[in-house]
């Protein structure tokens, strides 16, 4: 709450808050006292850089900050052979854009979901994307495992990562999957194409269909893939960790005079 940051900083303490969702209305994760906290705060730390910019505008000291990688949380797999399952794996929760995405994903590529029961429970009951799910979530090493054996590992970017009409920024998926050792396709956002450069460390779609296309093309290339995926772990591995960010967050409240 911001009562609690004023009393912090009361106390001498310098406060960062990163905030791993949009914190703007009318996203679902905004809360009533999210952009009040925001102002309190020393520096306001977000994954977004078209965030940031709105942030700045209303008032509140904002610095852009993306997700890493944990190798304790998301272990690499190096000790499992990339794509030994030749097929497409999306690891996530359901929402009603995704499923249709989905559905139309399985009729042209072999696919497999992993996520919560409403993948179960949501889905049209004869759907396609209701067969492709695999019964249950995957958390931690179980999903580290899953995304390094699958051939191309989906990153489906939701509404609230659409800032000013456009997906910006990154996810955690964006680090996990190539510390894990994955190939990730994702769709295609500001940021993650500044840090994962398409072509040479991050693979994108924009349209369902250019998602199927590419799918296709990862599923045939295996030598072209595994490049990639050994050129996205070392950039990962080398440049995105939580130690990393925790200094970078460190020097930003140094900077701060």
């Amino acid at each position: 709450m911001p009562e609690t940051v004023c009393a912090l900083k009361a106390g001498g303490a310098r406060v960062a808050i990163f905030h791993a969702d949009n914190p703007f209305p009318p996203h679902y994760n905004n809360r009533p006292e999210t952009l009040a906290l925001a102002r309190e705060a020393d520096l306001y730390l977000v994954w977004s850089e078209k965030l940031v910019r709105k942030l700045y505008e209303i008032g509140v000291r904002s610095q852009f900050l993306p997700f890493g990688w944990d190798q304790n949380v998301f272990p690499f797999q190096g000790g499992t052979p990339q794509g030994s399952w030749p097929g497409v794996v999306f690891i996530g929760g359901w929402d009603r854009e995704r499923e249709v995405f989905m559905e139309e994903v399985a009729v042209h590529v072999p696919l497999r979901i992993y996520g919560p029961a409403y993948w179960g429970t949501r889905t049209r009951r004869n759907g396609r994307a209701r067969v492709c799910w695999q019964g249950c979530a995957l958390e931690m090493s179980d999903a580290a495992r899953v995304v390094r054996e699958s051939a191309v590992c989906l990153n489906v970017l939701r509404t609230q990562h659409r800032v000013d009409g456009d997906f910006d920024g990154v996810i955690m998926r964006h680090f996990e999957v190539p510390g894990a050792g994955g190939f990730l396709l994702s769709t295609r956002s500001g940021v993650a194409t500044r840090l994962f450069p398409e072509g040479a460390t991050g693979a994108y779609f924009g349209t369902v269909q250019e998602c199927i296309e590419a799918c296709k093309y990862y599923l045939r290339c295996q030598d072209e893939r595994h490049s990639r995926v050994a050129a996205a772990h070392r950039e990962v591995a080398s440049g995105h960790t939580y130690t990393q960010r925790a200094r970078e967050v460190e020097k930003m409240l140094l900077g701060l005079g």
